[in-house]
């Protein structure tokens, strides 16, 4: 073999080398760009997946603390009279004073404008509404920092909330589960409504009529955190006089 001919081969050589280097350095990239996309996926939707929870200890706590107990086995309802004096229910309306906004809503139902037509204010953790909040929190066992900051919300005549789920959904609501999934609510009516008003449980077939100072409590979620489509209810229109509750949503931990 000539010298010319030995570098012309060693040439095309590395030139195939460099081409083969480039090839595989192309399809690894490739690769990793498309896998790292593929799990981007999987990371950000991991916080829609149901996750399985322990409830029976806060039941415990509830079927003793609850003067009836409504609803179904897997869907109860627990009422608990007297929860609040007639003297906090006063202070935390008279708290409120000034505060009043028109209710948000998780999403805005573009074909019903009124589908959720009270006024509310969030607790601002001072006086009567810090006492209040701690009470609640204690009453079930659960740390106010898997929690929503509680809501007084005050009805007028006709104002009401249509039918509707606590939990969040999964398919709609993203966004808010990065926070944890809603658990637990607790509901203390803070007056007597003269008509109306009350909270019906629209697949349950069962009412509950505002009395002051009773808390109405149920869980939204079940065991394997799904949700529990059973919890459905409704806050009625008010037909005489007005309605003034609290609302409090305990969350689960995310692990995402």
């Amino acid at each position: 073999m000539s010298e010319e001919s030995g570098s012309d081969w060693k040439y095309k050589f590395c030139l195939f080398f460099c081409l083969f280097l480039v090839i595989i350095g192309f399809v690894l990239t490739i690769y990793l760009v498309l896998n790292t996309k593929e799990n981007l996926k999987i990371d950000k939707a991991k916080h829609l997946l149901p996750v399985p929870w322990e409830r029976k200890h806060t039941e415990s706590i509830l079927e003793k603390n609850a003067s009836q107990i409504l609803g179904t086995p897997e869907t109860p309802i627990y009422i608990i009279n007297n929860f609040m004096s007639s003297a906090e229910c006063d202070a935390i309306i008279k708290s409120s004073v000034g505060k009043l906004v028109p209710s948000p809503l998780t999403r805005q139902d573009p074909n019903d404008d009124n589908f959720r037509t009270s006024e509310t204010c969030y607790f601002d953790g001072t006086g009567i509404q810090k006492y209040i909040e701690r009470k609640i929190t204690e009453n079930i066992n659960l740390q106010k920092s898997n929690t929503e900051d509680s809501q007084i919300q005050h009805y007028r005549i006709g104002n009401e909330f249509k039918a509707h789920w606590d939990y969040f959904d999964p398919k709609e609501d993203g966004e808010f589960l990065k926070n944890g999934q809603r658990t637990w609510t607790f509901m203390v009516y803070l007056n007597d409504v003269e008509e109306g008003g009350e909270t019906r449980f629209v697949k349950l077939k069962q009412n509950v009529y505002p009395k002051k100072g009773t808390a109405v409590v149920w869980c939204n979620i079940k065991e394997d955190g799904t949700p529990d489509k059973m919890t459905m209810h409704q806050g009625s229109p008010v037909i005489a006089g007005e309605k003034w509750i609290i609302t409090k949503w305990f969350l689960q931990d995310n692990p995402y």
